[in-house]
C-alpha cells in the first residue's frame, strides 16, 4: 500500500483559514477530535469482447493511480467555508486507503480518482457483422459517502470511460437511458396456455445511438437484476434528442411448451432445447426519445427475444409466431401456475 500523501498540517490548516473570520481562525485541524479511514479497489473495465458468442469484460486493477478525497470545511466546524483535500495513490492491485480528520459526527466526503487515458474495446455491428473496435478514451469516477470518526468506510469504485475523440463537441450533458429486455414463455393458468413476456437477465446488449448530426455510437450492457440496463449518453443542453437502436445478442436456453391432452383433458408440459433470438420488429427495438428540461431519464421495455427450437426434435406445436405481437409482461416469480 501507498503511504498517504496528504497536504501537510501547516499548508491545511493555512487552507482552511484562508478568507476566514477571526472566530474561524481559531479553528486547528489538530483539535479534531478523531480519525476515519476510507479505502477500497479501484477498478476499469478495458472493454467488451466476444467470447463463446457471449460478452467478455475486461477489468483491470487501476494501478498507481491518484485518488482525491475533498471534504467540506463546515463538516469540522460549522463556521468554516471551502474545502479540505487529502490525497493517496492506489497499490498494483488497485487499492488504496486514507486516513483523515473526522468530526464525531457524520461528514460527507467525495472521492474521485485522477483522469487517464486508455483504450475501451466495444462490440459494433459493421457490414452486417458483429465486430470488436478499439476507441482513445478517458477513465475516471467520482463517488460520495459519509464518514464519521474512529471508523472505516469502504468505499469501491469502477472507473467509466468518455470518448477522447469522437464525441461531438458541445456535449455538456448526460441522458440516462434504461431499459428492460424480455423473453417470450408460455404459462399454463387454469387449464389455459398463456403466451407472455418475462424478464431476462444476463442478455448482452448493443445499444446503438445516432444523434441529429448522424454520428453513431454503440454501447455494450448486460441486463442485470430484473432484466433492466442503464447507459449514460453524452447529449448536449436540455431539452436533447437522438434515435436508439437495440440489438440482443443471440444465446442458448430451454423452453417449456404446452400441449392438450384428449385423454387427459389436460396440459402436459415438455422441455425443448435451442436459442433465443430476437424479434427486430417487436415494439421499442428501434425509436427517437426526446428529453424534456425537466429529466435527463427515459425508459425503452423491449419484448426481444423469441425461442428457436433445435432442429430435429418434436416441438409439440410450439408456434414462435405468437410471440411476433405485444404480450402481457408477466414474472415467472409471481405468475401463478398450475
Amino acid at each position: 500500500m501507498k503511504n498517504l500523501k496528504t497536504l501537510s498540517v501547516m499548508a491545511l490548516t493555512a487552507a482552511i483559514m484562508t478568507g476566514c473570520s477571526e472566530e474561524q481562525t481559531a479553528f486547528d485541524i489538530n483539535n479534531v477530535p478523531g480519525s476515519a479511514t476510507i479505502q477500497g479497489t479501484i477498478v476499469y473495465n478495458e472493454g467488451t469482447t466476444i467470447e463463446n458468442g457471449r460478452f467478455a469484460y475486461d477489468y483491470r486493477p487501476a494501478a498507481n493511480l491518484p485518488v482525491i478525497v475533498i471534504v467540506n470545511n463546515n463538516d469540522y466546524s460549522g463556521n468554516l467555508n471551502g474545502e479540505t483535500v487529502f490525497e493517496t495513490v492506489t497499490d498494483e492491485s488497485g487499492k488504496y486507503s486514507i486516513e483523515i480528520p473526522a468530526p464525531l459526527m457524520n461528514g460527507e466526503a467525495t472521492v474521485r480518482t485522477a483522469d487517464f487515458a486508455g483504450v475501451h474495446k466495444s462490440v459494433v455491428r459493421k457490414n452486417n457483422q458483429i465486430v470488436t473496435e478499439d476507441k482513445n478514451v478517458v477513465y475516471g469516477t467520482t463517488k460520495t459517502i459519509n464518514f464519521r470518526s474512529q471508523s472505516i468506510t469502504y468505499c469501491d469504485m469502477v472507473c467509466t470511460e468518455r470518448s477522447a475523440e469522437d464525441i461531438p463537441t458541445g456535449m455538456v450533458e448526460y441522458a440516462t437511458l434504461t431499459g428492460k429486455i424480455g423473453q417470450g414463455y408460455e404459462m399454463l393458468f387454469n387449464n389455459s396456455v398463456v403466451n407472455c413476456f418475462t424478464e431476462v437477465n444476463g442478455a448482452d446488449v448493443m445499444l446503438n445511438i445516432t444523434y441529429s448530426n448522424g454520428q453513431e455510437f454503440t454501447y455494450n450492457v448486460t441486463t442485470g437484476a430484473n432484466g433492466t440496463f442503464s447507459v449514460l449518453v453524452p447529449v448536449e443542453e436540455f431539452p436533447a434528442s437522438f434515435s436508439y437502436g437495440v440489438e440482443v445478442l443471440p444465446y442458448e436456453g430451454t423452453f417449456t411448451t404446452y400441449d392438450y391432452s384428449i385423454d387427459t383433458n389436460s396440459y402436459r408440459g415438455y422441455t425443448l432445447s435451442g436459442y433465443y433470438a430476437q424479434n427486430y420488429g417487436a415494439a421499442n427495438t428501434n425509436g427517437s426519445l426526446s428529453y424534456p428540461l425537466s429529466t435527463s431519464v427515459n425508459n425503452v421495455e423491449v419484448q426481444a427475444m423469441v425461442f428457436e427450437p433445435n432442429a430435429g426434435q418434436d416441438t409439440y406445436n410450439y408456434n414462435a409466431y405468437y410471440f411476433f405481437q405485444p404480450l402481457q409482461w408477466v414474472s415467472e416469480v409471481t405468475a401463478t401456475e398450475e
